[in-house]
């Protein structure tokens, strides 16, 4: 829509035409403008350049002292690429006045047959175009960003899910050697070193597949605030001193439905990130609010719809971002730190676990003046949140007959070798067609069934689905380093008990099969 009002640079080198002009504007227009008259391509550029120029559309003759044709109009647009060019056409010149239209001119006007309405219609659809079509160009750059982000989403969850599969062998190894080796304190050095770097491996796959939105959620109910509390002791623990912390939590936020690990993580990454802004010290400041948006709310890197809305605000007065670079950020891999410094995915883990608790995030931050990360999640209406479980440290023992099917020979032996440790008989086969004929041999004396989801042939989904057609009461455990969107209603549809992210630990392994086995003690009741 046009501005009430209009700031007009007419370049004009004929004192009768721009005299002319400016009593069709004031025709025209009646109020509501005002004019920077040059008479010179140098003054004009002059002008552009001023850091305080306010333009609002340019009114250009192509033929002036210090220049002419379409050099003209490409000096012009060079310096105001962001404002509309309305050509000033003579009797002669309408073909290089059509030449410049097609450079990216909005319209000409042939000076010989001007009145003020046609000046101010012009005018006001120049201004109007140009804005719809920068609105229609950042639109097309965020549908370009957001492609890009899927399709590096898709290999990443890919390599993830490869990945997981040896660090499944990698932890399940060092789980066993360590009791193996506690009396040689170098090897078990050594045994430690292995699986802490297998740990922080798995920490990068988990930041993959949330990028990648395919990390399996666990949504509650919780508050905002909880998680905050919960996680401060570790935030001043990978803070430095000269670094203060402000906790702003408002009363009464009422719940949110979220996966509480995965927003630790958000909130941690963006911790981390304001420290690493501000090396020489500074400030950071949490805060939370509930925000009633009656229309969406513009803002990078896209619009927070109408609603109630939980936020949390991260602040801090470190160096900033530039704004120019700020539509990139959350690209994977890109980063504004130097050298080895960051890996690049912090924020495009931000962003795709929002993404997937179905929120949004906006940033405001300028060079120099600090940053701010807000997340916005949807207000339930319930009030009451889950408490979350704290999971047993220590390994579950058991004396069933676990059946373990798994194409990746390294995953399979240790895991039969972990499960046997742990009192458990093995049974063990490549594939799923492997396990429904040892099933139809010996199902009876099978307790449970332990499947890899993605195999040659017959996959996990498959497999649960041909188990529950001849065992009903068989208990199926689905592990994958893979975590799509159709496992829940695999899980109500195929007769999957559970579901295990790989890599997991002998202890969560053990666990998961307790539980199983629990839960159909309590149904059979």
């Amino acid at each position: 829509m046009l501005a009430q009002s209009v700031h007009i640079l007419m370049v004009e080198d004929n004192p009768g035409d721009a005299r002319l002009l400016q009593e069709y504007l004031a025709e025209g227009l009646l109020t509501g403008y005002d004019i920077t008259h040059c008479s010179r391509l140098r003054d004009a550029l002059t002008y552009l350049d001023a850091p305080s120029r306010a333009c609002d559309v340019i009114l250009l003759d192509l033929s002036l002292p210090d220049s002419s044709g379409l050099d003209t109009f490409l000096a012009v647009a060079a310096k105001a690429a962001d404002v509309p060019i309305v050509i000033l056409s003579g009797f002669n010149d309408a073909t290089l006045a059509c030449q410049a239209v097609q450079k990216g001119a909005q319209d000409y006007i042939p000076k010989d047959s001007l009145d003020g309405s046609q000046l101010a219609r012009t005018i006001r659809y120049a201004i109007e175009r140009k804005q719809w079509e920068e609105t229609n160009r950042r639109r097309e750059e965020r549908i370009g960003r957001l492609e890009k982000m899927e399709a590096i989403g898709r290999l990443s969850g890919g390599i993830a899910h490869n990945f997981n599969n040896i660090l499944t062998a990698i932890i399940g190894n060092c789980e066993l050697l360590r009791p193996r080796v506690v009396g040689d304190p170098k090897a078990l050095r050594h045994a430690e070193a292995i699986q802490w770097a297998a740990q922080r491996a798995s920490m990068l796959t988990r930041e993959l597949l949330a990028f990648a939105c395919r990390q399996q959620m666990r949504p509650q109910l919780v508050e905002v605030n909880y998680i905050i509390r919960d996680l401060e002791p570790l935030l001043r623990g990978v803070i430095s001193k000269d670094i203060t912390f402000d906790f702003d939590l408002a009363a009464d936020l009422g719940t949110v439905l979220t996966d509480p690990a995965q927003m630790e993580q958000v909130v941690m990454n963006l911790v981390l990130n304001a420290r690493d802004a501000m090396p020489a010290g500074g400030r950071i400041a949490l805060r939370t609010r509930i925000e009633h948006l009656s229309q969406p709310k513009d803002g990078q890197p896209d619009s927070i719809p109408a609603g109630t809305w939980v936020t949390l605000a991260i602040q801090d007065d470190g160096q900033g971002i530039d704004s120019a670079v700020i539509p990139r950020i959350f690209e994977p891999f890109f980063t504004t730190k130097e050298g080895d410094k960051s890996t690049g995915l912090g924020l495009s883990t931000v962003f795709g676990i929002v993404q997937q608790n179905k929120g949004h995030i906006h940033v405001e931050s300028a060079a120099g003046a600090g940053t701010t990360f807000t997340i916005y999640l949807q207000r339930q209406d319930q009030k009451e949140a889950t408490p979350t479980k704290l999971e047993s440290s220590e390994a579950q023992r058991g004396s069933e007959t676990i059946l373990l099917v798994d194409d990746e020979a390294h995953v399979s032996s240790i895991l039969a070798e972990v499960l046997t440790e742990n009192g458990y008989r093995v049974l063990t086969t490549a594939s799923g067609e492997q396990a429904i004929t040892l099933l139809s041999q010996r199902g009876d004396s099978i307790d449970l069934v332990i499947t890899d989801l993605k195999m040659p042939g017959i996959n996990g989904y498959e497999l649960a689905r041909r188990i529950r057609a001849t065992h009903p009461d068989m208990k199926v455990v689905l592990i994958s380093g893979h975590v799509d969107d159709t496992m829940e209603q695999e899980r109500d549809q195929g007769g999957i008990s559970a579901f295990l992210p790989k890599p997991f630990t002998s202890q969560v392994l053990t666990k998961t099969i307790r539980d199983v086995f629990k839960q159909a003690a309590a149904a059979a009741k």
